[in-house]
């Protein structure tokens, strides 16, 4: 649950907050734009398994929440014993494990410079069937290691490989570990034309909680008060992808008849991530949504009420929120009775466009403002 203090959202609360009139807010939003994402920065010599992009496995990709963090990572469902192969040229820069106890956590970080701090992390490698010291050069398409698999401990999990572009940080502990910052098909030959796509309905929730809201005799999901809402989204680079993605940029827009209240980006994962690890934030558990009707499993569903609009995912974003029933400084409504239109725009890393329409209705009182849990 939100705090009991949640914020507006930030255009709320920055604006209205100021006792601007709703014509202030009509000019602000005026000249903004919607970023459109930026192409991959680079290219590497290929895979890290033979054969082309079908042949890859392509599974959990950059964005996408797994549990309650962002997986910021590419993942590719491989046999135990597969050989992994260099991406590039480079340097060995770091090989360790986050987990001692078990042989599935090992990696291994290859920097395109020499004593460079910044390159590619390959995880889940066998240990035995890596052996190059720190510094050792390696060219592109050499064997780096085999995967492991995960049969060895408890973590029952699909063998793969976890990739990522990563930086070399201190730990505390005195020793440099691999943190992502960036989403690994920014240097991948990814070819996707398929772009995102939407849940078929709008779900208004409780702020910070799963209740829902009432419907309008039409169908409308019925606003009053403070509240969240959800928006399931997913993405695929191919009809045959095992599992669904997560976008990597998230727009929003708020209209009342034809006026733009405002534009804000729920979203940008194309940047740094910021806390990956409060995914709960902004996602509903994929152990909730499993409890909902099945068309909406294939779904990541989004708070995205729960947003200062900066792109980056932060603890702080649970406080804010949508009050539809909040007042401006001279005891008048926000937002008046009646029907709104959310448009919600998403892309991919390749830049492929998808967008949906949800109207919904703001009530005059809380009468009919009817909750199921």
């Amino acid at each position: 649950m939100a705090p009991s203090h949640s914020r507006l959202l930030p255009w709320l609360s920055l604006t209205f907050g100021l006792g601007w009139s709703c014509s202030a807010v009509e000019e602000e939003v005026a000249s903004e734009t919607i970023p459109i994402p930026n192409t991959p920065s680079s290219a590497t010599t290929g895979w890290p398994f033979l054969g082309d992009q079908q042949a890859q496995g392509l599974f959990h990709n950059y964005t996408q929440p797994v549990g309650n963090q962002i997986h910021a990572g590419q993942d590719f469902l491989q046999p135990a014993g597969t050989p992994v192969r260099a991406l590039a040229g480079g340097w060995i820069a770091a090989y360790g494990t986050w987990y001692p106890e078990n042989a599935y956590h090992h990696y291994l970080v290859v920097s395109e410079e020499q004593g460079g701090d910044e390159g590619w992390c390959y995880v889940h490698l066998d240990p035995s069937t890596v052996s190059f010291p720190l510094g050792h050069r390696v060219e592109p398409g050499d064997v780096l290691g085999r995967i492991v698999s995960f049969q060895l401990g408890l973590q029952k999990a699909p063998d793969h490989l976890h990739l990522a572009w990563v930086r070399l940080q201190p730990d505390g502990k005195g020793k440099n570990r691999p943190q992502p910052i960036a989403d690994p098909f920014s240097r991948l030959p990814l070819k996707d034309r398929i772009p995102p796509s939407f849940a078929k309905e709008l779900i208004v929730v409780s702020d910070g909680g799963l209740d829902t809201f009432s419907r309008s005799a039409t169908g409308l999901p019925q606003v009053w008060g403070k509240v969240d809402l959800l928006v399931g989204i997913q993405d695929l680079a191919s009809p045959e992808q095992k599992t669904p993605w997560m976008a990597s940029k998230v727009q929003a827009q708020l209209w009342r008849q034809d006026r733009l209240l405002k534009n804000w980006c729920v979203l940008d994962h194309r940047q740094e991530i910021g806390d990956r690890f409060v995914a709960s934030v902004l996602y509903v558990h994929r152990s909730k949504v499993l409890a909902w009707p099945e068309e909406r499993h294939p779904f990541h569903w989004l708070r995205i009420t729960n947003s200062d609009g900066d792109g980056r995912l932060e603890s702080e974003d649970a406080t804010f929120g949508w009050n539809s029933a909040a007042l401006d400084q001279a005891g008048k409504r926000l937002f008046p009775p009646g029907e709104y239109r959310l448009v919600v725009q998403a892309w991919d890393w390749s830049g492929n466009l998808g967008e949906a329409q949800f109207q919904l209705e703001v009530l005059a009182t809380g009468e009919n403002a009817g909750r199921r849990p």
